[in-house]
C-alpha cells in the first residue's frame, strides 16, 4: 500500500484530541501518499440537536457526499476519525477512543460515571439513534482502530463486533524529548492536570493530599493544580497547594519536569493522553481502575 485517504470530522483539526488527528496525518504523510478529504457536516435536524447539546461529544457527521464524489479507487483505504457513510465503506477504517454503545450502557445501568460521560440534558432516544448509526458503520466498514485495549475488548465482548475487525493500536503524544529533564525531581511533589475539576475528581485529590500531609509532614509534600480557570474552593488556605490555572503546553512542561508524581483519578476518561505525557516525564501515575487507566498504571 502506498496511497491513503484521510478524513477528519473535527473542525479544530490541529488541536483536537490533544493533536492526535494532526499527528497521525503528519506521520502517515511521511510514509504514504496521503490525500485529505474534507468532511461535510450532517445538517439534519437530529444532528444539529445532538451536536448542540453535546458540544460535539456525539457529533453526527455525514461524509457521504464527499467520499462518494471523491476520486477514490476501489481498494484504496480511507482512514476516518469517527463514523461516516460512503459507498467506499468497505475500504474505510475508523480510529476511536470511545463508543456510543458504551456511553448508552452507562446510562441504562445507572452507572456512577454516566452523569460525567454523558450529559443528562441529552435525551436517551437521540443517543440510541446515534448508536444505531454507529453499529451500522461498524458492520460495513473494513475495521476499527482503538486507542485502548479496554475499548477493543468492550467493542468485542459487549458491543458484539468480531475480534478480527477491531484492532488495538494505542495512542501517543507529541513530546519534544529534548525538553525532558529529570534533575529537578525531589520526591515530594504531585501534579494534577485537568480542565474540568469535577470530572477529573479534583476534590478527591485534594482530600487525599490533605491526609498525606497530616500523615507525613516531615516530607513537606506539595500539590500543583493545573487546568481549571477558577481556583477550587476546597484549596483555600492550603499553603502547600499551588494553583496554576490554565497553562499552555510549553508552560506545563516546566511542571512535568519539576513534579514527581502525576495524580488524576478521573471519574471517566476514555483514554487519557495526559497519562502518556506524565510517564514520558518520568512520573508514576495515580488514577482509577476504570477505562484505559489500568493500561498506564502498574499497582
Amino acid at each position: 500500500m502506498n496511497k491513503l485517504f484521510f478524513t477528519n470530522i473535527w473542525p479544530d483539526f490541529e488541536t483536537a484530541w490533544s493533536g492526535t488527528p494532526m499527528g497521525l496525518y503528519t506521520a502517515l504523510s511521511r510514509r504514504l501518499d496521503v490525500s485529505m478529504l474534507d468532511c461535510c457536516q450532517d445538517k439534519s435536524k437530529t444532528a444539529v440537536i445532538i451536536n448542540g447539546l453535546t458540544r460535539g461529544l456525539l457529533r453526527l457527521n455525514s461524509t457521504k457526499r464527499i467520499l462518494n464524489d471523491a476520486p477514490i479507487s476501489d481498494g484504496t483505504p480511507v482512514f476516518a476519525f469517527s463514523e461516516c457513510t460512503s459507498r467506499h465503506l468497505k475500504d474505510t477504517y475508523c480510529y476511536q477512543d470511545l463508543s456510543v454503545d458504551y456511553l448508552l450502557r452507562l446510562r441504562r445501568e445507572n452507572h456512577p460515571a454516566a452523569a460525567y460521560a454523558l450529559k443528562k440534558v441529552i435525551p436517551t432516544f437521540l443517543v440510541e439513534r446515534k448508536n444505531k448509526k454507529a453499529k451500522q458503520f461498524y458492520a460495513n466498514c473494513a475495521g476499527i482502530f482503538t486507542m485502548s485495549e479496554w475499548l477493543r475488548k468492550d467493542l468485542v465482548e459487549r458491543t458484539g463486533l468480531p475480534a478480527s475487525k477491531v484492532h488495538h493500536v494505542g495512542g501517543g503524544s507529541n513530546i519534544d524529548v529534548s525538553r525532558i529533564d529529570y534533575s529537578k525531581k525531589e520526591g515530594n511533589k504531585f501534579l494534577f492536570v485537568g480542565k474540568v475539576w469535577d470530572l477529573k475528581n479534583g476534590d478527591l485529590v485534594v482530600e487525599a493530599f490533605k491526609q498525606l500531609c497530616a500523615a507525613h509532614p516531615e516530607q513537606k509534600p506539595q500539590l500543583y493544580i493545573a487546568g481549571p480557570e477558577k481556583e477550587p474552593a476546597c484549596i483555600a488556605g492550603c499553603e502547600n497547594i499551588v494553583f496554576l490555572g490554565r497553562l499552555s503546553y510549553d508552560q506545563l512542561i516546566a511542571y512535568y519536569n519539576l513534579c514527581d508524581y502525576f495524580v488524576m483519578p478521573s471519574r471517566h476518561d476514555a483514554y487519557g493522553l495526559v497519562f502518556v505525557e506524565a510517564l514520558c516525564f518520568g512520573m508514576p501515575c495515580i488514577g482509577k481502575n476504570i477505562c484505559a487507566m489500568p493500561e498506564f498504571i502498574q499497582h
